[in-house]
């Protein structure tokens, strides 16, 4: 979220020009009920943009032929529930990628209707929470900008929310329309980019207006989800089978439909304007294997229950026992290591045993300042840090895992040669020791699965140098990057009408194409608990993740 403290705004206020109604217009400075005085209605005298505050507002607004736009702040909640009267224009800007769509940004209630003459959600989300049968938009509706990596969402928590008249038109920014299991009445239809259309669980009905005169540009999507049958859901445009012209038909699927195998399949429009599904999609020249055999290989690298194993029953650990994690950013945010210190802090194996998981991450750090150590930035906070081999003297290591490569890739510069010598340096390092050794690749720099990132290649060529070094040296290697890339292969591309495949570059095991999210937390912390059990067991170990079809990690040092 955007920090309201630091806002530079004005605000004008001209005062109260009649009894319970005050005049606003300018970017206010504080929320609209401190804006408006409790009591009081609002009418604008100027274009007004909310403050970015979280507020929930009950007062009537009349915009007085002005704009008045509804800023979060990139998702603080803003709910109003009185009449926003028209004439004038209601605009949204809310958190660009619309994820809090269900708890964040704009919620438009209460029982009495909205009335602009046009709205624009810029991008963010709003849910549409009126009675059901009152208008919470009106006028012509715009979805999105020209901004591709925004997304414009409208959720439906009533029945008929829009108004029947209002036209809908989307910008080149991902639109969706969660219906929720409700039902809605539109205008025309016109799409410029990409969108969905979620019917959600329910009788959900769905009815646009005629749109065959409408421009959808080529490649323009709209793709229906959750239709689970004529019997109970309806998608129409119009009430012949001409409310679509046959281009328009052509960007019209349904993604996994009731009663049909999963897959995308395009439409057919009935004589009534409804739409079912038609002929599946099959993938043309696709750039990895997507058979359901490959999917089913791809799955056992990265599905290993690898908390489970270290904290179980079997655990190899003993009382005591600490291990050491040296990293860059990924590890230094200590996500995928409170994951598994609460396995181990709970586990039926573990629970007793005061095993110690210490974060060595370094942010921003590479191989050679896991290796030397650094000055500053180290976990945590941005604290010193010595060098590997006395890091691992200091805190009495039994277990050390080093898990590193993505900022040597990205913008560090380390040579190969370098690479190599410093694991190299730190396996030999922690044979001196009697530490036992972990290594793990690094994963990805943007998520495409398709070998079309910046630093594929390179990331590649780091992975098959730790590798060997694993190899040579006899250390447990987690193969991070195969894991990641099976598991982007498996779950990033979504195939489109004409038979290609489209891929998000951030969003799956990611926030920003490097630090995982909730989910690449977890599989991390899955996945190096596993290399940490091979480590820890009496004997080399059978279970790991070498190459996309293979589980086989390198065995450790013998004892």
């Amino acid at each position: 979220m955007k920090c309201p403290t630091a806002m530079l705004l004005a605000c004008s206020l001209a005062g109260l020009s009649s009894a319970g109604v005050t005049d606003l217009s300018g970017d206010l400075t504080t929320h609209l009920n401190d804006a408006v005085g409790a009591g009081n209605s609002a009418r604008l005298v100027g274009d007004t943009t909310t403050f970015w505050h979280s507020v929930n507002a009950a007062a009537d607004i009349d915009l007085n032929g002005f704009g008045f736009t509804i800023d979060t702040g990139d998702g603080n909640q803003q709910t109003y529930s009185g009449a926003i009267a028209g004439p004038g224009t209601l605009s949204f800007v809310g958190r660009p990628d619309a994820a809090w769509w269900a708890s964040g940004d704009i919620w438009l209630g209460g029982n009495a209707a909205n009335t602009p003459d046009s709205v624009h959600l810029v991008y963010g989300s709003v849910n549409l929470n009126k009675t059901a049968g009152v208008d919470a938009l009106a006028g012509a509706i715009t979805l999105g900008s020209s901004n591709a990596s925004q997304t414009a969402l409208l959720a439906w928590n009533a029945d008929h929310q829009i108004n029947d008249g209002s036209a809908i038109t989307t910008g080149a920014s991902t639109f969706e329309l969660l219906l929720q299991g409700y039902s809605e009445t539109f205008g025309t239809l016109a799409i410029d980019g990409r969108g969905y259309l979620d019917l959600g669980t329910g009788s959900s009905q769905v009815h646009f207006a005629d749109s065959s005169a409408q421009a959808w540009g080529a490649g323009d999507t709209l793709l229906i989800r959750n239709w689970a049958g004529p019997a109970t859901n309806t998608v129409a445009f119009g009430t012949t089978h001409a409310g679509l012209t046959n281009a328009q038909l052509a960007s019209v699927g349904f993604i996994d439909p009731a009663g049909m195998a999963p897959g995308l399949y395009r439409a057919a429009i009935q004589n009534d304007g409804t739409l079912v599904p038609d002929a599946m999609v099959v993938a043309v020249n696709p750039p990895f294997d997507l058979s359901p055999e490959a999917f089913a290989e791809r799955e056992a690298v990265y599905s290993v229950p690898g908390r489970d194993h270290l904290a179980g029953a079997d655990t190899p650990l003993t009382a005591g026992t600490t291990i050491s994690v040296f990293g860059d950013s990924i590890t230094w945010q200590d996500g995928y290591l409170t994951h598994i210190r609460t396995a181990l802090a709970n586990g039926e194996g573990t629970q007793a045993l005061g095993v110690n998981v210490i974060n060595r991450g370094i942010n921003g750090g590479g191989v050679l300042q896991v290796r030397d150590g650094v000055a500053d930035s180290a976990f945590p906070g941005s604290s010193a840090q010595a060098s590997f081999a006395d890091v691992i003297a200091a805190d009495d290591t039994d277990i050390a895992v080093v898990f590193i490569g993505v900022n040597d890739v990205w913008w560090r510069g380390t040579s190969e040669e370098d690479f190599r010598t410093a694991l190299e340096d730190l396996a030999d390092q922690a044979a001196a020791a009697d530490v036992r050794l972990v290594f793990a690749t690094p994963t990805v720099h943007f998520e495409r699965p398709d070998g079309g990132n910046g630093d594929d290649a390179a990331l590649d060529t780091c992975s098959q140098i730790m590798r060997e070094v694993a190899d040579d040296k006899d250390a447990v290697l987690v193969d991070l990057r195969a894991a990641y890339l099976a598991y982007e292969m498996n779950h990033n591309g979504e195939l489109q009408l004409d038979g290609s495949l489209i891929f998000q570059d951030t969003g799956v095991l990611t926030y920003d194409g490097v630090h995982p999210n909730a989910l690449g937390n977890e599989l991390l912390a899955d996945l190096i608990s596993q290399g940490i059990y091979e480590a820890a067991v009496p004997e080399p170990g059978s279970l790991g993740l070498l190459g996309l079809g293979t589980l086989a990690l390198f065995p450790r040092r013998p004892e």
